[in-house]
C-alpha cells in the first residue's frame, strides 16, 4: 500500500452510511473514498455526491475493479459473505459493518491469515472514531486485523 490516503470503495449507500458512515469517513484525512455502490443508483448518486471525485456504481464488481486499498462494506447483512470475499480475493482489507452474516466456511476462509498482507474483516460501527483509527494503522502495518 502506498503512502498517502487509503484508497476506499463503499459498499451500500442506504441511510445508515449516509448520515454515519460517509461523515466519519469524510472527516478522516487518512481515507480517500474512490468509489461507492448500491443497487440503487439514486442512493450511489447521493453519496458519491457527497464524497469529491468518487464514483457512483450500481455493480459491485465494477467497485472492486477501481484502484483500491480497502472496502467499508454498508450493504445488507444477507450481501455479506459475497461481497466480502470478492474484496479479500482482490487483496483489499475489508471494514464490515455489524453484524457480520456469514457461513462457517467464510468465517474460516476470512480468518486465516493471508499472505498479501490484507486484514480479515473488521466489524464495528464506524462511528466509534478509535476503530477506524485502529483499522487505519493495521492497514498501513500490513498487520492482519482480525475480529473486532
Amino acid at each position: 500500500m502506498a503512502d498517502g490516503p487509503i484508497r476506499m470503495g463503499i459498499v451500500g449507500c442506504g441511510g445508515l452510511t449516509q448520515s454515519v458512515h460517509i461523515p466519519c469517513v469524510a472527516s478522516l484525512e487518512a481515507f480517500r473514498v474512490v468509489a461507492v455502490c448500491d443497487l440503487r443508483e439514486e442512493a450511489a448518486r447521493r453519496a458519491a455526491s457527497r464524497l469529491p471525485g468518487s464514483r457512483a456504481y450500481t455493480e459491485v464488481t465494477r467497485l472492486l475493479n477501481e484502484p483500491l486499498d480497502a472496502v467499508l462494506v454498508c450493504a445488507p447483512p444477507a450481501v455479506h459473505e459475497e461481497v466480502t470475499l470478492a474484496a479479500l480475493e482482490r487483496g483489499l482489507h475489508v471494514f464490515l459493518e455489524k453484524p457480520p452474516s456469514m457461513t462457517t466456511e467464510a468465517r474460516a476462509a476470512w480468518s486465516t491469515p493471508r499472505r498479501d498482507g490484507s486484514s480479515g474483516p473488521w466489524s464495528a460501527r464506524c462511528g466509534a472514531m478509535p476503530a477506524p483509527i485502529r483499522w487505519r494503522r493495521s492497514c498501513r502495518s500490513g498487520r492482519s486485523s482480525g475480529r473486532r
